[in-house]
Order: structure tokens, then C-alpha cells, then sequence
């Protein structure tokens, strides 16, 4: 009987693969990864291409760690501060596009926003 994971495994790069072969127990079926092992066994990789896969999985690793701490920018902060409705929106996508710090501080100039607003309509209302 074929193994199901077969065909996708066999589309995948080799820093893929390694990838899933690498990763944490449970992120993966077991016959996912029998397959991927499978056709990195078959794919009998040369030093040299392992050398450039861990190189590739390096930079990946790199660039993901630098998104995750970019700060975010004064222009954001005041504009999550006047229009906080903005703010939640885009501390959605900034953490789905592994931006973790900006989302976090987004939040925070966004709750600073929301605070801010309420104080302002609270001091109308009892001024009126």
C-alpha cells in the first residue's frame, strides 16, 4: 500500500524536507513523516547540497528573527494612538506575518488610543 504523503513529499525542496524531518513531534501524521523520510532517503543527498540546504534553513532562520523583532515606527504608533480601530487590524496581520514585536507594541499604542478616546468623550459628557 502507498503511502498517501508520498506524492507531496516527493514535490517538496530539500530544505523542506528537512524541515519536516526536523520538526517537533506531533507537527506532523506519522505517515507524513515516513514519507518525507522516505524520499530523503531516496533523494541521496551529496554533502554539498545538505551544506547548501543548512545554509538556506540558517538565512530563513535569520530573516525570521529579524521580522520578529523589528520595532514599530513613530508614524504607526501616532496613528494607532488617533485611530485605534486601524490599530487592531493591523496587529492581526502583523502577527500573522511574524512581525511579533510591531504587533505587540501596536497593541499597546492601540490600547493607549482606546484610553485616550474614552477619556476624551467621558470629559465632554461631563462637561455638557
Amino acid at each position: 500500500m502507498e503511502n498517501k504523503f508520498a506524492e507531496a513529499m516527493s514535490k517538496r525542496t530539500n530544505v523542506e524536507l528537512i524541515n519536516i524531518l526536523n520538526s517537533p513531534d506531533g507537527d506532523y501524521v506519522p505517515e507524513a513523516m515516513e514519507a518525507a523520510r522516505a524520499e530523503f532517503d531516496k533523494r541521496k543527498l551529496s554533502k554539498q547540497q545538505l551544506v547548501v540546504a543548512a545554509q538556506e534553513i540558517e538565512e530563513k532562520k535569520q530573516l525570521d528573527e529579524t521580522k520578529a523583532n523589528e520595532p514599530l515606527s513613530s508614524n504607526r504608533k501616532w496613528l494607532a494612538i488617533v485611530l485605534p480601530g486601524r490599530g487592531f487590524l493591523r496587529y492581526v496581520i502583523y502577527n500573522s506575518e511574524g512581525y511579533h514585536r510591531k504587533a505587540k507594541e501596536l497593541k499597546t499604542y492601540t490600547l493607549y488610543g482606546v484610553i485616550m478616546w474614552v477619556c476624551i468623550i467621558l470629559l465632554f459628557y461631563l462637561m455638557s
